[in-house]
């Protein structure tokens, strides 16, 4: 959506809209010297070429889903063309997301075709028209329904993006000060506040182009290859586009045949971060440092019972043990992924060895967690092979903190941990020397 200026906001203010008054706000910047430097604010800026990716790097990202029309029609064609993008979605705009099912179906579908999901507040308000407070609970209010949707006990959104872009793109590169540095800090306990460097302009194009849904969605179209050109020529970086607007559905596959004809590569927003920060959004708020910081999830259960079908939950991370992309492939890696429900991939059955040692088949392919080879020493990558008697498919579970455990493997040499330690999507598990770290902290979930 093309934003507001900082001065339309305040006007905004006056006129009734959603917002604190004159004298609130006045209250509230009196009340603070706060000043954020631009460089200890964690930001993916709005320059049209930035300096952490490459030329010819293009993020895709999607605003003010999911609606149940456009939306559905976005994932297609993302799902069809192989490619991952970013949904900062509301929670009270287009759809209310607490409860309907099927707008709830569609975040679990972004989060299971391996998108991100990322957040863009509950009701797409003007933030310098809030207290630091009420700008607050509209992340907060993100946060639990995705949580809810997902069935996790938490599940921290850690990128984010300000409607409009308010207050941050008149202040890009700037120190922010008062009631922005505020909304600055807001974010920053949040995670990564990510702007845009080409924004689609759907809705410039709707309103010059009422008439005509052709040349409205040619309007659209033109506005990113023309901004774009070819690479090196113009913007590059993280695309601002709106999955609720018709036009996008539209153009979008072929704005991607565009993309990969001229030598475009599509990243993702996370790429984007590790780029200019040198780790994930998680590890920029503080994940890494504090590690552990997830709590049991529901369903959390301290004894394994023989036949039970279970998640195993990293403590670490609050992601799932989950068989890569499903395949039934001995040496197939184990990785973790965001929790979803019904995801068969994340499904493990107990099954009993011999005195107290357990070994987890997965739903999907039938085959037993293993290590790629028998070695006890570290770095050896977990994997799924066909269930047999070997060593390294059995698991000993030794009770830790919190009702995790740590999963002690070929003949309690070794412990299974996050490589890295990751945050991400897709990180990859190994043997490690047994430690207290929570990185080696396991929780079993109940189905």
């Amino acid at each position: 959506m093309k934003k507001l200026s900082s001065a339309m906001a305040l006007l905004l203010m006056a006129s009734g809209c959603k917002s604190i008054s004159h004298q609130e706000l006045g209250s509230e910047l009196a009340a603070t010297t706060a000043s954020v430097p631009d460089a200890s604010f964690p930001h993916l800026g709005f320059a049209q070429q930035p300096s952490y990716l490459a030329n010819n790097a293009v993020i895709l990202t999607f605003d003010d889903g999911p609606d149940v029309e456009n939306t559905v029609k976005v994932l297609d064609t993302l799902k069809s063309k192989g490619v991952k993008a970013t949904f900062f979605i509301n929670s009270n705009n287009f759809t209310d997301l607490n409860n309907d099912a099927n707008a709830q179906a569609l975040v679990r579908r972004m989060i299971s075709e391996g998108h991100l999901v990322a957040n863009h507040t509950v009701d797409h308000p003007h933030l310098p028209t809030l207290t630091a407070t009420a700008a607050r609970k509209e992340l907060d209010g993100v946060e639990a329904v995705v949580a809810k949707i997902l069935g996790q006990s938490s599940h921290p959104l850690t990128l984010i993006r300000a409607p409009f872009g308010e207050p941050f793109q008149d202040n890009d590169g700037l120190t922010l000060n008062g009631h922005d540095a505020e909304l600055a800090n807001v974010m920053k306990a949040k995670g990564v506040h990510v702007g845009w460097n080409l924004d689609a302009q759907e809705y410039n194009c709707q309103s010059s182009h009422q008439n005509s849904a052709t040349d409205e969605q040619n309007c659209v179209y033109n506005t990113l290859i023309n901004g774009l050109k070819k690479p090196g020529q113009g913007a590059y970086g993280v695309i601002l586009m709106h999955a609720v607007h018709s036009s996008t559905a539209a153009i979008l596959p072929k704005f991607i045949d565009y993309l990969n004809a001229n030598g475009f590569v599509i990243k993702t927003t996370e790429d984007a971060v590790r780029g200019k920060y040198g780790k994930s959004s998680a590890e920029v708020l503080g994940g890494a440092a504090s590690g552990g910081v997830f709590p049991p999830p529901a369903g959390t259960i301290t004894k394994l019972t023989v036949g039970q079908t279970i998640r195993v939950v990293s403590r670490f991370s609050g992601k799932c043990l989950d068989n890569k992309d499903g395949l039934k492939t001995d040496n197939n890696p184990l990785q973790l992924w965001s929790c979803t429900p019904n995801n068969a991939n994340q499904f493990f059955t107990v099954k009993s060895t011999h005195a107290g040692l357990y070994s987890l088949v997965n739903k999907t392919s039938g085959k037993c967690f293993d290590l790629l080879t028998g070695a006890s020493s570290n770095a050896n990558p977990a994997v799924q092979k066909t269930c047999s008697t070997a060593a390294s498919q059995q698991i000993n579970p030794v009770a830790s903190i919190q009702s995790a455990f740590t999963f002690k493997l070929v003949s309690d040499k070794t412990c299974l941990a996050i490589k890295g330690p990751s945050l991400d999507d897709g990180a990859s598990l190994h043997t490690w020397t047994c430690s207290a770290d929570p990185q080696e902290q396991w929780y079993f979930v109940a189905l």
